[in-house]
């Protein structure tokens, strides 16, 4: 059984809303004229979502509808509707049932994501904007084959299979035990089992390593209360790349990270949404965490 909460929400706020899904709600939703779909098998962990959604985005949802479906009429609905997602000039996300389109994107690297009992692919700004920069970087030498990464917050995988996709190792961290679930089917189905280690938890599992890149696609407010955690963790001229913010919000973010010594970062923006990052040339030293 799966349950599916209905949000009634107004045009004007919809972007707004997604955004904030996309990072409470990683399995994923469906968007439906004014109303936002979002699937669980749980019903206690939509409540949570929405729960959260009234903290982070007070009046604007205007009504609600908590009821329960058959599973997989809501994944052969997915199978039907869902579209490629193209982000930036280097990468595009496919689901398996869409493998067989995979040489028609060539020369683009080709992530492909399991569904489960929801789907969520990096169709919102956030992700495309990190996966954007990711190849931008690659293709201008600042980060590289021999680049070790840390994707905290991985939710999915994408970034960290987007890395591995361009010959990095690297760790990705969630503290939601179902997101490192989907991020592992996801890593093995893309033959990256063991480029990309996965596990439950956050910068505590990895206090004596450093990173020449750190990716942290998440809300601001706990991008703020780890700044300094996460500049510690960031190798000598290493890249770090933080996402989830609203356009409202980076400079807050950035103020944070320039007060642990960080200078200035590059901001780039899609929408209401802003991705900020800092790079410098890599050691030559750069070792596997």
């Amino acid at each position: 059984m799966l349950f599916k909460l209905s949000l009634k929400v107004a045009p004007k706020d919809l972007e707004l809303f997604t955004g904030y899904l996309s990072l409470l709600a990683p399995q994923g939703w469906q968007e439906d004229l004014d109303q936002v779909h979002i699937f669980s098998p749980n019903k206690e962990e939509l409540t949570a979502i929405l729960d959260k959604l009234n903290l982070l985005a007070p009046h604007v949802i205007q009504d609600t509808c908590l009821t329960a479906q058959a599973a997989e009429d809501w994944f052969h609905t997915w199978q039907k509707n869902f579209q490629p997602v193209i982000c930036g000039q280097h990468f595009v996300i496919l689901p398996p049932w869409l493998a067989h389109k995979a040489p028609t994107y060539a020369p683009r690297h080709v992530i492909f994501i399991e569904p489960k009992d929801a789907f969520g692919t990096g169709q919102h700004e956030t992700t495309a904007l990190c996966l954007s920069i990711i190849g931008d970087l690659f293709a201008q030498n600042i980060i590289s084959t021999k680049t070790t990464f840390l994707d905290l917050g991985t939710g999915t995988g994408i970034l960290g299979l987007a890395c591995c996709h361009l010959g990095m190792h690297g760790i990705g961290l969630d503290t939601d035990p179902t997101a490192i679930v989907n991020a592992q089917n996801n890593a093995l189905f893309n033959h990256y089992s063991s480029q990309f280690k996965l596990q439950v938890g956050s910068l505590d599992l990895v206090q004596s390593k450093r990173f020449p890149l750190i990716m942290a696609n998440i809300l601001a407010e706990p991008l703020i209360q780890l700044s300094d955690s996460l500049v510690h963790a960031l190798d000598t001229g290493g890249t770090l790349l933080l996402s989830g913010l609203l356009n409202s919000q980076a400079a807050a973010v950035a103020e944070a990270y320039t007060a642990c010594g960080l200078p200035e970062p590059t901001q780039q923006s899609m929408g209401e949404w802003t991705a900020l990052y800092w790079h410098a040339p890599q050691p030559a030293n750069a070792q596997m965490p």
